[in-house]
């Protein structure tokens, strides 16, 4: 079974959409319809909301517009099973971010792979699960599976790779491990964005010059990136989005140039910066 999440509506909690979804709209309008309750929704502020109900957790993948799947196997006590993602509908081209194991009864055996999540760069379409026994008499039981992916398509997987390490360092509760990977998958999309706007206007030599020499992400942000919203007629960033990504770029240049002590970065400021 495959699906997508989304930010749920803060009235009725029916999801209004993933965040690639109805970006298009918010950005344009500053809302975007609820289809159970009709509400129109300040969709950073709902997010805003859903982190502070149930932190950044591996849902907040599937929130930006990330697909999994999910399905069952059967595993022994003591069986060495190979499990290959692509014969339960995980597509083949797909980039994998992130996969968990899990045990539906506890009185037979767990799920042992090395660890119960895998990281983008250890992924691979087969994977061998091993049957720990634990105690209880059952020899079988069912293992539920969950894949996180984006398809291959996705101008935007690079971003996804240090996002899903960012969720990680969050699951993992080093907080202050969250900052770089973060940031990183946001200034990929937004450098390669503005990069491909401007050579609608400018020769591919005059921007690879100016961006090789002297484009950072903070001019290509608050600078480059309005003024090509103004060129194009289309409603520039909002202020409150823009200052806190420019808040998260502080952080990282606190964290790569002066070290950032580990204390700095609390669990909800993790949170607020994914």
């Amino acid at each position: 079974m495959a699906y997508g999440s989304g930010v749920p509506c803060p009235d009725c909690l029916h999801s209004v959409g993933t965040i690639s979804e109805v970006a298009p709209r918010f950005f344009e309008t500053g809302s975007s319809p609820c289809g159970q309750c009709n509400r129109e929704i300040d969709v950073w502020e709902a997010s805003h909301k859903l982190v502070g109900k149930t932190g950044a957790s591996f849902n907040g993948l599937t929130s930006l517009g990330a697909q999994t799947t999910s399905f069952r196997f059967e595993l022994g006590r003591n069986e060495i099973k190979e499990v290959d993602l692509s014969q339960y509908g995980v597509p083949d081209d797909a980039t994998l971010l992130q996969v968990s194991f899990y045990p539906q009864r506890h009185d037979c055996c767990f799920p042992f792979v090395g660890q119960r999540q895998f990281s983008p760069q250890t992924l691979g379409r087969k994977v061998l699960v091993f049957g720990k026994p634990v105690e209880g008499d059952a020899q079988e039981v069912p293992i539920g599976a969950s894949v996180t992916w984006v398809p291959s398509h996705d101008e935007n997987r690079e971003s996804w790779i240090y996002l899903t390490e960012a969720f990680d360092a969050w699951a993992s509760q080093k907080y202050w491990h969250v900052i770089l990977p973060a940031y990183v998958g946001f200034e990929i999309a937004l450098m390669r964005f503005v990069k491909t706007t401007m050579e609608r206007r400018l020769s591919k030599a005059s921007i690879s010059d100016f961006v090789r020499d002297g484009l950072t992400s903070s001019v290509a942000l608050n600078v480059i990136l309005p003024l090509l919203c103004d060129l194009s007629n289309v409603k520039r960033l909002s202020d409150p989005i823009r200052g806190e990504l420019n808040r998260l770029r502080k952080l990282r240049n606190d964290l790569v140039h002066d070290g950032l002590n580990k204390d700095a970065v609390s669990k909800q400021l993790a949170s607020e910066m994914l």
